[in-house]
């Protein structure tokens, strides 16, 4: 017993340098000692816990190793009554599936995160509970109702209890909330608010020192950054390239190598489409294909301004059995506006490209999307 505190508490320390894999290593050696105790069964999962949040730092959310130490929670917590622990698992399995772009999976988990956050009633855990709910409404493509819970969970919002909050997720919340708040508001069509709020991310972890926090606030600045082709774009994509490598963050270091050779795709384009597979591969081994559909759209947008309709429509393609496959359907207007476009560079007739853009222009417009809409509007009136 004495030795479990000892590596618990050189984990914890791990953790705060930080050093996750060192932490992995050391909550590791606690969990195995705790197996043969099975008196301390509430001991065992704080521990568990402890080490899938370390998992989700350094391999990623939804790296098989995490999902495993997540779904041993679960089974370890369905036994106890501790709604704090049962949270902290639901939130686990929450992330490994959104990550994965799992959407039918993460809808569920994100139902069952939200019940364990009102069992345990803190201001904190509430605006947890209804950012899972928006963000996989977010990725469902229903922008309106990821909107509604974005606003649902403001009142939540607490700059002191919300940083604190990293011991219990491992994450700064006003930064996560911030990141798909901002992809939220630009989806709906207002880009000033959502850089407001992407940049504010960057600045709160930045803030914080908070190293797993600002990998995030990365991700997905650098990704609004990418979408609305910012002129910070590139400075970002450098920027968090050095700090998931020197931090060994390696979900978001795969994403970084994306987001660089997407952003590549109009110069060296064989270069750059290598660059692209090899990070893409790097992303699927690790079981992440989170925005997957997304940049494959991305990558098609830029191969057709650079006249490679052929390597576009590859990756429509790909988009297209993305989002039929998985549910994630954050971009589908831009999706079919562009295989509207890429129909007129195969010369396969105007009236199948306008199919396509009318059909952008109608998801576009049922669901809020005034961006996607203008665009689609605007070639609909030049076919």
């Amino acid at each position: 017993a004495e030795a479990i505190e000892l590596w618990v508490k050189a984990a914890d320390r791990a953790m705060a340098r930080p050093a996750y894999h060192e932490a992995i290593a050391l909550y590791a050696n606690a969990a195995r000692l705790l197996q043969a105790l099975p008196d301390k069964a509430e001991r065992a999962l704080e521990v568990r816990t402890q080490l899938g949040l370390a998992s989700i730092a350094a391999r990623g959310h939804s790296h098989p190793e995490t999902a495993a130490i997540f779904g041993e929670s679960l089974a370890l917590s369905e036994r106890l009554s501790r709604p704090d622990l049962n949270f902290v698992t639901w939130y686990g399995l929450w992330c490994g599936h959104h990550v994965a772009s799992d959407t039918v999976a993460a809808a569920k988990s994100a139902r069952m995160l939200f019940q364990s956050a009102e069992a345990v009633g803190s201001s904190s855990h509430r605006l947890m509970g209804h950012r899972a709910l928006a963000i996989t409404a977010l990725m469902s493509g229903d922008y309106r109702a990821a909107h509604d819970f974005h606003r649902q969970a403001l009142p939540f919002r607490d700059s002191t209890s919300d940083r604190e909050f990293v011991r219990v997720t491992g994450q700064d919340q006003q930064v996560s909330f911030n990141s798909y708040y901002a992809l939220n508001l630009w989806a709906l069509g207002n880009p000033d608010e959502a850089w407001a709020r992407a940049d504010e991310s960057l600045t709160l972890a930045r803030e914080a020192r908070h190293v797993s926090s600002l990998g995030y606030a990365y991700m997905h600045a650098v990704l609004l950054s990418l979408l609305a082709n910012r002129p910070e774009r590139d400075d970002l994509i450098a920027e968090m390239r050095r700090f998931t490598t020197e931090h060994r963050l390696e979900l978001w270091r795969g994403y970084a190598e994306q987001f660089l050779a997407i952003t590549q795709l109009t110069g060296n384009t064989d270069q750059a489409l290598a660059a692209l597979e090899q990070a893409r591969a790097g992303l699927k081994a690790r079981n992440a294909g989170l925005f997957s559909s997304t940049l494959a759209v991305e990558a098609a947008k830029r191969l057709l301004a650079s006249g490679r309709s052929a390597e576009a429509g590859i990756f429509l393609d790909e988009a297209e059995a993305l989002i039929e496959a998985t549910g994630e359907r954050f971009d589908e207007p831009e999706y079919h506006r562009l295989r509207g476009l890429h129909c007129l560079a195969q010369g396969n007739g105007a009236e199948l490209s306008r199919q396509h853009l009318e059909r952008a222009a109608t998801c576009a417009e049922e669901r809020g999307a005034l961006h996607w809409l203008e665009l689609a509007r605007r070639d609909l009136r030049q076919t």
